[in-house]
């Protein structure tokens, strides 16, 4: 995620030093390297987050039962628990992340890198992102941009919803320690 801000930061300085005179009614649009380094970090996010996934939870390829940390998990109480926080994980930005990565892995990037950037009625810098998919995406011709979504929203959304989990795992771990063996007993 620094890596997608710092991109986003460099191309909006960018804009900010070469675009002077800026109409809000006036669609603007930047391509520059700065732009093109910021869609494969997100690209980048959107592979990591899947990889994330997995890790905690995954169908195990020819196995009858599921893989990754949460169903490894022996306290029945705890994994109880990481389950829960799994399923509020998935139900946020990560529903869609995996169809979105997978697409990047085995297709294309969401979208160009060439393609730039916009900026908003605020010479904010904007990268369009397609619709929320609702499937797997076979061919970006099944991409719709109506909803007319940033990327960088939903990166911010997608890693504070990472954060969250991992921060309440952690304290679910922590809790699951029985009471004799914590360190402030």
């Amino acid at each position: 995620m620094a890596a997608l801000k710092a991109a986003a930061a460099a191309a909006q300085e960018s804009s900010d030093k070469y675009l002077t005179d800026f109409d809000p009614d006036v669609p603007h649009a930047i391509v520059n390297e700065h732009v093109i380094w910021a869609w494969y970090e997100f690209a980048n996010l959107l592979t990591w987050a899947r990889g994330l996934e997995d890790r905690l939870d995954r169908k195990g390829h020819g196995l009858p039962h599921r893989q990754g940390l949460v169903p490894a998990i022996k306290p029945a109480r705890l994994r109880t628990r990481t389950e829960g926080l799994l399923i509020d994980l998935r139900s946020g930005p990560m529903k869609e992340t995996r169809f979105l990565a997978n697409f990047t892995l085995h297709s294309a990037l969401v979208r160009s890198p060439s393609s730039g950037a916009k900026l908003d009625g605020h010479a904010r810098l904007t990268m369009p992102i397609p619709d929320q998919p609702v499937s797997p995406i076979q061919h970006w011709k099944l991409l719709t941009w109506h909803d007319k979504r940033d990327g960088l929203v939903f990166a911010e959304e997608l890693w504070s919803s990472i954060e969250s989990f991992m921060d309440d795992l952690i304290a679910a771990f922590e809790n699951a320690v029985p009471r004799r063996l914590r360190r402030d007993h």
